[in-house]
């Protein structure tokens, strides 16, 4: 690195442990610390992966929450802009949608030199309508706040950008990479996870992410009861907690899909339980780019998602988009159909050589920041705009 030290603000995780808190954390924990320091500022009443940031040196800020204390919020943003703001290198903001351009605006002012904007969604993950008003004023402000436009897709850069800026030399796709290795396929850890889910040879599907209104599991449950009439002893392993946890409950009991499905919530295990899986099932209504289906992918699972999916994903091989207006009885088809591969470890080889190989992109990452945004090589299977 030809100029280590460097200091990084990140602006945008949340309590939860989602796609967004992930994929910072997998770039983070990749870059030395001697190379940049990354410090943390969220106004969340706490921050996902606290204590390991605090563990890796770094800082964490809690800011008043602008909606709940707007006087307070404003009050201590001012302070940290005026004492400490200015001694950073970058600021990388990351969100869904441009609610608050706030750390923005403070680091244009006091002089930081790179300002990231990193769009991570396709849509608004809530509704209403003056959330959407305020994305699409600070989509056209966010071009003279910041200096760098970095996207997990195209799909979501189109969300959260104008033309202007995908056409920029600033604008970089920044892959949702993770360590491939350790969603490599394993037999022994297959046979130990099926034997303790009782499994025993029932073809088991599985879907991990929140429980919510965006990754649709309630579709899910309606394909899954039609698979059961074509496959009736199959298995449904949901991973994930979220708000609609009880009415996902409830649904299975109303369609009577019994012990079938496993709920599963919050797990730490989920390459085990990718092991032992045969499909990867993904109805989402919108996504950026979802991390844990390239972690699918590395496990050599066969994968099925929705159309919304962005088409890059088909970089990764194996997975088919099905649209959501086919219905669920032609999902239960497809379910049902769906193979597992020869050499499931050949996951691994084919999600590297897509480029989402965490170790090599981090490495790009460390490389922007270390030399003040001068140089950021792009990934040798993309392009800087995705070909």
């Amino acid at each position: 690195m030809s100029e280590p030290g460097k200091k990084v603000l990140v602006w945008g995780l949340t309590s939860n442990v989602g796609g967004l808190e992930m994929v910072v954390k997998n770039y983070v924990g990749r870059i030395s610390p001697s190379d940049v320091r990354f410090d943390f500022v969220t106004t969340h009443e706490s921050m996902a992966f606290e204590d390991w940031v605090l563990e890796l040196g770094s800082e964490v800020l809690y800011l008043p929450s602008r909606s709940k204390d707007p006087i307070g919020y404003k009050q201590a943003i001012d302070r940290f802009s005026s004492e400490c703001l200015g001694s950073y290198d970058a600021v990388w903001l990351n969100d869904c949608r441009w609610g608050n351009l706030d750390i923005l605006v403070k680091a244009k002012k006091v002089g930081v030199p790179r300002r990231i904007a990193h769009a991570h969604n396709t849509r608004d993950i809530a509704d209403g309508q003056v959330r959407i008003l305020r994305h699409k004023a600070n989509r056209i402000r966010i071009a003279s706040l910041a200096t760098d436009f970095w996207a997990c897709s195209l799909a979501a850069a189109k969300w959260c950008f104008n033309e202007s800026q995908l056409e920029s030399q600033r604008f970089r796709v920044v892959r949702n990479a993770v360590d491939v290795g350790r969603f490599s396929f394993d037999e022994e850890t297959r046979t130990r996870m099926r034997r303790q889910l009782r499994l025993g040879d029932l073809p088991t599907y599985i879907n991990v992410g929140r429980l919510d209104h965006q990754k649709n599991q309630a579709f899910l449950l309606e394909a899954f009861k039609e698979l059961l009439a074509l496959q009736p002893e199959s298995v449904l392993l949901l991973v994930g907690g979220g708000p609609d946890e009880g009415a996902l409950r409830a649904k299975a009991r109303d369609l009577g899909l019994g012990d079938s499905v496993l709920f599963l919530g919050f797990r730490s295990d989920i390459p085990e339980l990718l092991c032992s899986a045969d499909c990867f099932m993904m109805p989402s209504l919108f996504e950026g780019l979802s991390l844990v289906l390239v972690e699918a992918r590395a496990s050599g699972l066969p994968c099925l998602c929705s159309d919304a999916i962005t088409p890059e994903v088909a970089i990764l091989g194996s997975l088919e988009r099905i649209p959501l207006s086919t219905g669920a009885m032609a999902w239960a088809k497809r379910m049902a159909s769906a193979e597992l591969p020869a050499d499931r470890k050949a996951g691994v080889a084919a999600v590297r050589a897509a480029g989402y190989d965490i170790d090599a992109e981090a490495a790009r990452l460390a490389e922007f920041f270390a030399s003040g945004g001068a140089r950021f090589e792009p990934s040798a299977v993309l392009s800087r705009r995705e070909g």
